[in-house]
């Protein structure tokens, strides 16, 4: 390691410990969560170990959050690099394949949201500018909706899972079981009839969020002929 690059990685780690005590709590009750990370994003192809070194330098600093998303949310990157190192480098630069890697790092129970499908829009700016690249996250949204991470699991049943809260009782569970019963008879057909008895975007697929260190509870469902059964006697 030459002089420079050994004052560039000094550099690196010392502006890194500046943000590691972040204001996590401020930040959710204002309803904008925004911090930055030092260095360059992997490329989506760049081999999976760089990847993993990029998740782990992001979840240093949201594993120590005590919330996570758990509903739509905006998120705004912007990225802060050299202008003329962008344009002599332009694959290892490119946008389209910078963005899983930085949202692949914020989902999980160790991220800032339950899964990538939150994100209801994205949006990525260049910045120029000189010396190490960042890379700043604002996520936000009119109405953040948020856990704390160690009162959230999930009801589970078939493919689809439903957040469940520490605080949950009987009615709740019930309601939930409702909101599942509607979502596994909803199709294009009858979307707009049955949508709005629903809350917006909260049914997460199983398979994405399995592996990611939430704890899930299996529930029963009753059947769409029951369903539709109850329902004409409300």
């Amino acid at each position: 390691m030459t002089e420079e690059d050994y004052q560039k990685e000094q550099e690196y780690i010392r502006r890194q410990s500046e943000y590691i005590m972040i204001d996590w709590e401020k930040m959710f009750e204002q309803q904008d969560v925004c911090f930055r990370v030092y260095g360059k994003p992997p490329s989506l192809q760049n081999n999976q170990e760089k990847k993993l070194k990029f998740t782990k330098i992001v979840q240093s600093y949201t594993k120590q959050c005590p919330y996570i998303i758990t509903n739509t949310c905006w998120i705004h990157i912007d990225y802060y690099c050299s202008e003329l190192r962008r344009f002599k480098n332009p694959n290892m630069y490119d946008m389209d394949n910078i963005i899983k890697p930085i949202l692949d790092a914020l989902v999980g129970r160790d991220g800032l949201v339950v899964d990538d499908v939150l994100f209801d829009r994205v949006e990525v700016n260049w910045i120029d500018k000189n010396g190490l690249d960042e890379v700043e996250i604002r996520i936000e949204y009119p109405e953040l909706h948020y856990q704390r991470k160690e009162d959230l699991s999930f009801f589970k049943n078939g493919l689809w899972c439903f957040p469940r809260i520490k605080m949950s009782n009987d009615i709740y569970e019930n309601l939930v079981k409702r909101y599942f019963s509607i979502w596994n008879r909803i199709n294009e057909d009858n979307c707009d009839e049955l949508m709005y008895l629903l809350p917006k975007q909260v049914f997460i697929a199983y398979n994405k969020i399995q592996n990611k260190n939430f704890d899930f509870i299996d529930i029963d469902v009753p059947s769409e002929e029951d369903t539709l059964k109850n329902e004409r006697w409300l």
